[in-house]
């Protein structure tokens, strides 16, 4: 962490611009030495003409700017069709009217017990949770029964869904494909990643969308557990209306998350597979297409390549292959996405409580979301005297 500091006032992009660029001036660091920035794709961040990136892009034009790769993937699961939103809808009406009442809440929670189903509360939507759609959806096709017999007594109109076998199988396929988005989502996290790997992964998970598209044609489910369970225990076909949805779902989010997340790492796959790629797609001239030549005949770093962190390795390549080394750094050294500042967040919010409210966060947060930070025992025992009877 480079530093924590609050906004006065507006949280506006010059607000921002002067927070960063002061503390720059402050400790004497360069805009030059910046590679790029990741930010969650705000407009006071991004805007190219009054925005912190007009801003930056004034002193420092080699800055580079990248959305954060999570957040892409994110709002392309966030924006449904209005078949499938609808449906969505109607599954946030009934844990509402389940959940967010404590009469029901707690008769709910009796019935489930009584029941012996495995869970026994509902999980609250929560639009600003990334994998909130996915547990919630999931949670209440795994007590579907459990809600149709609660709704039957105390709302019948909801109830009516729950006696419906198609609107059922939507919400199965639902929670799949949501399920599904969460494994990508979660994938996506970590410490160590960097704009090409991510970018493979969800090129991956498009491929496997046009897969779950022709096997859905062909009447198989397989992928897609909960929507297969369902049929097949209520010995039931899916209507065709239903299939078209589905796959109209599938196509439009294919194309969504193509559109956010466009196939960056074309020409740069000699970083992540240097040993393996095809050289004819480097973009390199023929003079800077020799050091990878000579890499891939250097078989004491083929075998540490194999061991070794991708950014590790290329470091290891600095004086020998110093073209590679400055050319892999330049597109391994942006972050990727904004996971460190949302766990800085999580962090932040269980040591600033209301009760806490005037504390200075900074150097607490600090030490917090250091892993490598480890107290200095030594020191602290030698300015303190120890007890003489002891």
């Amino acid at each position: 962490m480079l530093f924590f500091q609050g906004l006065e006032g507006c949280s506006s992009c010059e607000a921002i611009f002067n927070a960063v660029n002061t503390f720059f001036e402050l400790h004497d660091i360069k805009w030059e030495y910046c590679v790029s920035v990741c930010t969650d794709g705000a407009a006071a961040l991004t805007g190219s003409k009054t925005g912190f990136k007009a801003k930056v892009t004034e002193i420092a034009p080699h800055v580079g700017f990248v959305h954060c790769m999570i957040h892409r993937e994110a709002l392309a699961a966030k924006y449904l069709q209005p078949d499938v939103n609808k449906v969505l809808e109607q599954v946030v009406t009934i844990i509402n009217f389940i959940k967010a009442r404590a009469l029901n809440s707690r008769l709910f929670k009796i019935m489930c017990r009584e029941m012996g189903s495995e869970y026994e509360n509902l999980l609250l939507h929560t639009e600003v949770r990334w994998l909130s759609r996915g547990k919630t959806l999931r949670r209440v096709f795994d007590l579907k029964d459990e809600i149709r017999i609660f709704l039957l007594e105390r709302e019948p109109k909801l109830a009516e869904y729950f006696l419906n076998e198609n609107w059922l199988a939507t919400v199965g396929y639902h929670s799949d494909i949501f399920e599904k988005l969460n494994d990508l989502n979660q994938s996506l996290q970590g410490k160590s990643t960097n704009v090409l790997i991510l970018a493979n992964k969800i090129k991956a998970f498009c491929r496997k969308i046009s897969l779950w598209i022709d096997e859905i044609s062909a009447e198989n489910y397989e992928m897609f557990a909960c929507l297969e369970k369902f049929s097949e225990e209520n010995n039931i076909k899916l209507e065709e209306e239903i299939k078209t949805k589905i796959m109209m779902h599938l196509t439009n989010l294919k194309q969504d998350l193509e559109i956010r997340v466009p196939d960056t790492s074309h020409g740069d796959q000699w970083i992540i597979i240097p040993f393996t790629c095809d050289l004819n797609t480097v973009k390199m001239n023929l003079k800077e297409k020799e050091q990878p030549i000579d890499l891939m005949s250097d078989e004491s770093l083929r075998s540490i390549f194999k061991t070794t962190d991708l950014s590790k390795f290329w470091i290891m390549t600095e004086k020998e292959y110093p073209l590679l080394f400055k050319t892999s750094l330049l597109k391994l050294l942006p972050f990727a996405s904004t996971y460190l500042c949302e766990t800085a967040f999580s962090t932040l919010t269980a040591i600033k409580t209301k009760y806490r409210s005037r504390l200075n966060v900074e150097p607490d947060l600090r030490v917090s979301v250091s892993d490598n930070i480890s107290p200095r025992i030594n020191i602290l025992t030698a300015s303190v005297q120890a007890q003489g009877s002891h």
